[in-house]
């Protein structure tokens, strides 16, 4: 008789445990989602793509040789992307040039190279030593002549180069000081872009022009794509 007084009368522990979890169930649940969350905006992905206008001019009496770093910082947009993310890596560039040449009379019709190094700032010496980079690309100008400023071909020259593949055994480089670094391609802080201990590679050209002395100008854009992320 006890027995069932106690059942009948005391409080169902039973009935309370099962209504307490169930009462934790919706704020564990908003909380696994909450973090889910979060954890899916850290790891966000912007990639974007960062167009930089440069020139190139004589560097000897006839001659165009130039290795100019990619250099991200130079982007009028870096500034922001450097405030919102922690990490990039480069992904890719296609630069759009034109030449020009300053007289009448020119016949610039030396084929000149352009070429895209992960590591190496060397500038060129001749055409040749263009052509044994992996990412090059070797241009035929027709023979022009006529007034000052002559522009030479009807529409942009383009050139399209990517960073080595991205895998463990290409995931460092040797700068020229013998520090390693990270190479292009691979994630690396914001604030590194463009320095000497990580820059991501190098837009190299050689172009023996013909312009007996006088100042030939290359011009044009650089569209560099980048992936960003925020590591917070």
């Amino acid at each position: 008789m006890s027995k069932l007084t106690a059942v009948s009368g005391g409080a169902d522990t039973t009935n309370l445990t099962t209504d307490a979890k169930d009462a934790k169930a919706p704020a564990q649940a908003l909380r696994t989602s909450i973090l889910k969350m979060s954890k899916n905006m850290s790891q966000k992905v912007l990639r974007i793509t960062l167009p930089v206008s440069f020139s190139f001019v004589n560097t000897a009496a006839n001659t165009v040789a130039v290795a100019a770093a990619v250099d991200l910082t130079t982007s009028v947009e870096w500034t922001n992307l450097q405030a919102l993310y922690d990490e990039y890596r480069f992904i890719s560039g296609k630069t759009c040039w034109q030449a020009l040449t300053p007289s009448a009379g020119v016949t610039p019709d030396v084929m000149p190279v352009m070429a895209w190094d992960p590591v190496d700032s060397t500038v060129l010496t001749n055409t040749r030593n263009g052509c044994e980079l992996k990412h090059h690309k070797l241009y035929s100008f027709p023979n022009n002549s006529g007034g000052n400023g002559v522009v030479i071909g009807d529409r942009p020259m383009t050139f399209v180069y990517a960073p080595v593949k991205r895998s463990a055994m290409e995931s460092v480089a040797i700068n020229s000081s013998g520090n390693i670094t990270a190479a292009p391609g691979m994630w690396k802080s914001l604030p590194t872009a463009g320095s000497n201990a990580a820059p991501d590679g190098y837009i190299k050209m050689y172009w023996t022009n013909g312009t007996a002395g006088l100042s030939a100008v290359v011009v044009g854009i650089h569209y560099w794509t980048v992936e960003c992320r925020s590591r917070k």
